[in-house]
């Protein structure tokens, strides 16, 4: 798996701004899931298992707040920018860069 990091000095727009607070706000999702589910299957020690709880609550309280900010930034763009939109480019992009991955070179 290849880690990307983006440096925030590349961002341009509110469109760059929306797409970081979108992807930022599936990443903390993902980490949240996963702390839900040590926490469901109860591998975790005790105080393991408070720290989880916390972190969970507080992923929920700051995807709330990504949440937030990300529809009032959808108000000042034109309506062809939605969620599900922003969503289907971002997938589609992974796609394309996975496919890349595993595609053979025909010039060997």
């Amino acid at each position: 798996m290849e880690l990307k990091f983006v440096e925030a000095s590349k961002m341009k727009s509110l469109e760059d701004y929306l797409c970081a607070l979108i992807t930022g706000m599936i990443s903390i999702k993902t980490l949240q899931s996963f702390h839900e589910r040590a926490v469901h299957l109860g591998i975790l020690k005790e105080d393991q298992d408070c720290r989880g709880n916390t972190i969970i609550w507080d992923c929920k309280r700051l995807n709330k707040l990504y949440q937030d900010q990300a529809e009032s930034i959808l108000e000042l763009l034109p309506e062809g920018f939605t969620f599900e939109n922003i969503l289907a480019q971002l997938t589609a992009n992974e796609i394309l860069a996975a496919k890349k991955l595993t595609r053979k070179s025909r010039n060997k």
